[in-house]
């Protein structure tokens, strides 16, 4: 699943280098977020989305990364 996959780059990517990332791979589009929501505390958002039958589905996760 492409949404975990983000997930879990960003996760070993650890506290400090996690970073937020977009794309395209095989027909689906891919958008991960991190963003601060308390000290020493950040959230992982990763999306996926892709067209089926005329019509756009998605599926989001949640993590989140602490610095210690």
């Amino acid at each position: 699943d492409i949404a975990q996959l983000q997930q879990e780059t960003a996760r070993s990517a650890g506290f400090t280098l996690a970073a937020a990332d977009s794309g395209v791979t095989g027909g689906f589009t891919w958008l991960c977020s991190v963003d601060s929501v308390g000290v020493g505390l950040r959230q992982v958002t990763s999306t996926a989305s892709w067209t089926e039958r005329g019509v756009t589905r998605s599926v989001r996760l949640l993590d989140l990364l602490s610095a210690r």
